[in-house]
Order: C-alpha cells, then sequence, then structure tokens
C-alpha cells in the first residue's frame, strides 16, 4: 500500500501533498485509512491534535474529493462519516479548525455527487449542532452550500429548522448568507 512512497524517501523535497491523492483516487483502502485519519486522532488524542495535522489532512481530503472522477457510494461511506466527526469535534485547542474544515469538505463533497435523504439530515443536524464552534453566519453559509447542489431534499428536517430558529439575529444571518451568492442565481432557482 505504500510503496508509492519509495521514490520520495531519498527526495530531499517534501512529499506533494498531489501525490497522495492521486494515489488514494486508485487503492480505496488507502483513502479510506487516509481519510480517517484526523477523526481517529480527532477521537484518541484530542488536545495533542495540532492545527498542521488539521490543515494537512483536510487538504489531502479536499483535493481527493475534487479529483476523483466520480465519487461513488463507496467513496461517500467513508468520507462522509469522517467529515461529520470532524464537524462534531468539540472540547480541544482545534476544535475550530476541524469543525471549519469539516464544513468546507461537506460542502465539497455536496458539489460532486448527489447525497441521500438520510445523509442531508445528518449532514444538517451535524452543522446546525456545531453553530456554536464554527459560529452562526457560517453554519448558515455552510447549510446553503450543502443544500444548493441538491435536489433530494424536499423539507428541512424538525431538528435542523428548530435550531436555525434559535439562533441569534437569524434573519440577518440569512440575510448575509444570501449577499454572498449571485442574486439572479437565488431568484432563478428559488423563486421561478
Amino acid at each position: 500500500m505504500w510503496t508509492f512512497l519509495h521514490p520520495h524517501k531519498t527526495s530531499p523535497s517534501t512529499l506533494p501533498r498531489s501525490a497522495i491523492a492521486s494515489e488514494m483516487i486508485k487503492k480505496t483502502d488507502l483513502a479510506r485509512f487516509v481519510v480517517s485519519l484526523l477523526p481517529s486522532a480527532l477521537r484518541t488524542s484530542s488536545i495533542m491534535v495540532h492545527r498542521s495535522l488539521v490543515a494537512f489532512s483536510t487538504g489531502v481530503a479536499a483535493e481527493y474529493i475534487t479529483r476523483h472522477p466520480k465519487i461513488d457510494e463507496g467513496a461517500i461511506a467513508f468520507v462522509l462519516p469522517a467529515c461529520i466527526a470532524m464537524m462534531e469535534s468539540a472540547g480541544f485547542p482545534s476544535a475550530k479548525d476541524a469543525a471549519l474544515a469539516g464544513a468546507i469538505l461537506l460542502a465539497s463533497l455536496s458539489h460532486r455527487c448527489q447525497l441521500t435523504q438520510a445523509a442531508l439530515e445528518s449532514i444538517l443536524t451535524s452543522v446546525t449542532r456545531a453553530r456554536d464552534v464554527i459560529g452562526e453566519t457560517r453554519a448558515m453559509q455552510t447549510v446553503v452550500s450543502v443544500l444548493s447542489p441538491q435536489e433530494q431534499l424536499t423539507s428541512l428536517p424538525s431538528g435542523v429548522t428548530r435550531e436555525i430558529i434559535r439562533m441569534r439575529f437569524v434573519l440577518w444571518h440569512i440575510f448575509s448568507v444570501f449577499l454572498i451568492l449571485n442574486p439572479l442565481q437565488i431568484s432563478r432557482r428559488y423563486f421561478c
């Protein structure tokens, strides 16, 4: 599984992230292992997780998601739980970094494939629960970013709606999210 690292062993330069992502695309077992490293580190030694590890793991996973030719159910089966575990990590110095990384990866995953109703509900639930860690505006931005390419969800789950309504200044957060998006695109998609 690790034979692709041998050429980089003798090289004085650092291992490029693209080399790991390319090998992950070829070998699903390696992809599953690499994507699960950060969530398992968060579970076992949450105090020792450094933000550099969070950044590197997020970069590799994001490159894997964006470069993979077709994200199928097999890839979703190990990427989605890892991203949700990152969103739900709390209580250590890099909790915000890990939760924001999870939000970025969830949005990237949502733009690359159609997710099931159950997957969308679990994503939205984890994002709204992490609003105290990542901030209410970022939570709303993540919800909109995850939902915008999806066609499966017919209505928001009641728990997600309740969490959104509990946000302070909920209308301001919704308005600030829509200011970022293209107003013409919003009007065509939701009002026509």
